[in-house]
């Protein structure tokens, strides 16, 4: 079975037994504590064999979480998948913004983007999905000019960089003729 199919199943465990007024701090916490548990010194701990069941539990426990996350991490890690909560927790944040009806863009840009620009951007990427739309502006200076644009698992590429191999290509198939 797929990781991902897992990780969207105890994504969906957890939205499920949560409180609905309780899920967008528990999502908050669980995509920190991913982070945390996704760093190579901590993942090592928890996924090394001669580190006993007890001592990786002990480890969840030191962290004074919810009630419900903790024993979410115990199951997870009982069933030995403490491996995907990474996966998990982005499954989760899936869940929690399906239900706002909302979802998050990536823009990435060569130049930082004015508050205009992106309330532009916001405004027609909810006209798109037909969702309120969290926008992040990253700068890259590979895109060269343009954006590439990230929502929904839809990417919207206008970057010269793109442009360019695209140019590229297409000269590159063009045969010459000899005269």
């Amino acid at each position: 079975m797929k990781e991902s199919v897992v990780a969207n199943r105890y994504a969906q465990a957890l939205f499920d037994v949560s409180l609905p007024e309780e899920r967008e701090k528990l999502c908050s916490t669980l995509t920190e504590v991913a982070k945390i548990l996704n760093q190579p010194q901590f993942k090592n701990y928890l996924m090394h064999p001669r580190v006993t069941l007890d001592k990786k539990r002990e480890f969840i426990q030191v962290m004074k979480l919810s009630t419900i996350l903790e024993k979410f991490l115990l199951l997870v890690l009982d069933k030995g998948r403490i491996n995907i909560v990474h996966e998990i927790a982005t499954c989760f944040e899936h869940l929690v913004a399906q239900e706002k009806n909302s979802t998050k863009a990536k823009v990435v840009s060569a130049v930082e983007l004015t508050n205009e620009a992106l309330v532009r951007i916001k405004s027609k990427l909810e006209n798109l999905t037909g969702k309120s739309v969290e926008v992040n502006n990253i700068v890259s200076s590979d895109v060269i000019g343009g954006l590439v644009i990230e929502v929904e698992g839809k990417v919207i590429d206008s970057s010269l960089a793109r442009s360019i191999e695209q140019l590229k290509k297409s000269a590159l198939a063009l045969q010459v003729k000899q005269y």
